[in-house]
């Protein structure tokens, strides 16, 4: 069986989405992503060849995520990755 999960920007907080789809397909995986999150990534592309995405924090004293890449499969990945492991925090 293969695993799915998806991030899926939203204007409202996780619990006010339906979950009785998820539930009838264990393997599917849904995060949602507060829109202020999305909001915070910028993303700088050079010549498509290098990618350089920082995540901006409000206070200076807090540490962002950033990868630096010149792959754009592992670029697309990591931030894929960076996004789930933040909704998770914001569940």
């Amino acid at each position: 069986m293969v695993h799915i999960t998806f991030l899926i920007g939203t204007d409202y907080s996780t619990e006010e989405k339906p979950g009785e789809l998820l539930l009838e397909y264990q393997h599917i995986e849904v995060h949602y992503l507060v829109r202020s999150i999305q909001t915070k990534l910028k993303t700088i592309v050079t010549y498509r060849e290098l990618s350089l995405v920082i995540q901006e924090k409000e206070n200076e004293d807090e540490v962002g995520l950033a990868t630096y890449s010149n792959s754009e499969s592992t670029v697309l990945s990591s931030i894929f990755e960076n996004l789930w492991i933040q909704s998770e925090l914001k569940q």
